[in-house]
């Protein structure tokens, strides 16, 4: 990972450490002397504060830029969920785009539907309405072919009678056959079962 350095000089903005000063005063409010062992101490440790100033004083612009890497790195990850994120969002839009279109499709075809149904119904009470007046129409001339001509009439009902018993007969014949020739299929197969 590349890092950069920080372009201020950091040391403008140290806090330095408080000094140590000969007959301080403690928290009691006396007068506290320092021995000479104790003034050495401290004499050396205030000569050697370049060399400790730089370990021991808050770097801000260290702090700064270390956070901010981090942060960096951090929102790196961030960023790749946010990806992810963005990606998953646009497919559920196109899926609520979809499902929106096919919805509003769905609900003209119902429109559609209804009208084409309605239209159909009236062609229904249509057909209807004419079927029964074809039907009286019907039975009108059958009663006038039968008051006028009662031998023709009951001729030719018995050979109508006739031919549909016949066809009848017929039917009965063939679906006998059929079910022979099912049943003798179906022998054959058990034997090849056996």
């Amino acid at each position: 990972m590349h890092t950069r350095q920080p372009s201020i000089n950091s040391q403008t903005f140290a806090i330095n450490e408080p000094e140590v000063i000969e007959g301080s005063i403690s928290s009691n409010g006396e007068n506290v002397t320092l021995n000479d062992e104790e003034e050495d101490l401290s004499t050396d440790s205030y000569q050697d504060s370049d060399i400790d100033e730089s370990e021991t004083m808050f770097d801000p612009v260290k702090y700064i830029h270390s956070a901010l890497m981090n942060a960096m790195d951090v929102s790196m990850d961030w960023n790749k969920s946010m990806v992810i994120q963005a990606q998953t969002s646009g497919v559920l839009k196109n899926k609520e785009f979809e499902l929106i279109n096919l919805l509003d499709k769905s609900q003209n075809d119902l429109i559609e539907y209804k009208k084409n149904f309605e239209e159909g119904f009236e062609v229904v009470r249509n057909l209807v309405k004419d079927l029964k007046q074809t039907k009286k129409k019907l039975d009108l001339l059958t009663e006038q072919f039968k008051s006028r001509y009662p031998i023709e009439y009951s001729q030719s009902k018995d050979k109508i009678l006739q031919v549909n018993l016949q066809s009848e007969i017929n039917e009965n014949d063939k679906s006998k056959r059929e079910n022979k020739t099912n049943e003798d299929d179906n022998e054959d197969d058990e034997i090849y079962i056996i």
